[in-house]
């Protein structure tokens, strides 16, 4: 999993030029121990690919191992398939015997040395997993900091092969991106975040412990610290979604604000709208969900539950711990809560 396509394309290259009929990606490892062996003859050729279980002692102390990725003629190949036998301690066909035929054959085998042997690392363990996807991470990190991205801590960065990020955004430590996401120019992520699936505009801040999937956040916008943008989440241009913030399925406006502690689901945000502390949509009656319309310059008091549906108009305003089970009309104040006894 771990050769590029540029190695791949080099050792076509090679065994097109060679013309052979046998050619093998090998390396040369510390520890070769575990890996199929190159036994080359005196003239440096190769010879033969002795396993692991069935090499002398000599043997297993050659350095050069089989890849397991071969280029083969087609018309040999076939014929070398039956002619295979199970002569070896573990009584099993080898494929690598292959190699042992095309020389008894006279037949051209050519062994091409990657450069990196990382590139061709075998895995039979979690240990050896992780030591992998670590290559992995690396070479994805050291990819987008050669393209302007800043990565404070890339041991402790995690992003997936299909992202991309705009030049002068800084990741900090303990952020994972994954899948289709897209991030642009100049923003902030982290640190402790978690993004998957989802599309970043330009000079957007992500504070820290987030988690955005399947959302839209445009320019300029800052999320957090510990707010969860759910699947179908939009962000507009200079919005602000605050701490202990859930947005699901909704489109929050230009410049509105849902600064902390409120849940907003099934609902439409205009511009300029803030959310005051508190404030829940309540939409899932048990059975079904329903949306909330809120329109430009609403303001929303502190702990207020908006029952869905319900819309409020332009430059509305709700008092502070109203329950709204009613449209409001533009320009309206709508109050709902019981009178105070002292």
């Amino acid at each position: 999993p771990l050769i590029t396509g540029k190695t791949l394309r080099s050792f076509v290259k090679k065994h097109q030029k060679d013309d052979a009929d046998v050619s093998i990606l090998t390396a040369f490892v510390g520890d070769p121990h575990g890996y199929g062996r190159i036994a080359r003859n005196g003239g440096g050729n190769v010879d033969r690919i002795v396993e692991e279980n069935d090499a002398s002692a000599d043997e297993k102390k050659i350095n050069e191992i089989n890849s397991g990725t071969y280029c083969i003629k087609s018309d040999f190949l076939w014929k070398a398939l039956s002619a295979l036998t199970p002569q070896n301690s573990q009584g099993e066909y080898y494929l690598t015997d292959i190699v042992g035929i095309a020389r008894n054959r006279s037949l051209g085998v050519s062994g091409v040395p990657v450069k990196d042997p990382n590139e061709i690392l075998g895995v039979n363990d979690r240990a050896q997993l992780a030591y992998a996807e670590g290559l992995l991470r690396d070479r994805v990190n050291e990819a987008l900091m050669a393209g302007g991205v800043t990565i404070i801590d890339p041991a402790n960065t995690y992003i997936s092969p299909g992202v991309k990020i705009g030049r002068d955004t800084v990741i900090y430590p303990g952020t994972y991106i994954y899948g289709h996401t897209v991030i642009g120019a100049g923003t902030f992520i982290g640190p402790g975040v978690w993004i998957e699936d989802s599309k970043i505009g330009a000079g957007v801040t992500v504070k820290m412990s987030c988690y955005i999937a399947e959302s839209e956040v445009e320019d300029g916008v800052s999320v957090g610290p510990f707010a969860h943008l759910r699947p179908g989440a939009k962000i507009m241009d200079g919005a602000k979604i605050g701490n202990f913030v859930e947005i699901k399925k909704s489109t929050v406006g230009l410049g509105s604000k849902v600064p902390h502690l409120s849940y907003v689901g099934d609902a439409v945000l205009g511009r300029g709208v803030n959310i005051g502390a508190g404030t829940i949509t309540c939409n899932y009656d048990g059975f079904n969900k329903y949306e909330t319309i809120i329109g430009d310059n609403v303001f929303i008091g502190s702990d207020t539950m908006l029952v869905a549906p319900v819309r409020l108009g332009k430059g509305a305003t709700t008092g502070a711990g109203s329950t709204i089970t009613k449209d409001v009309p533009e320009g309206a104040l709508a109050i709902g809560r019981a009178r105070q006894t002292v």
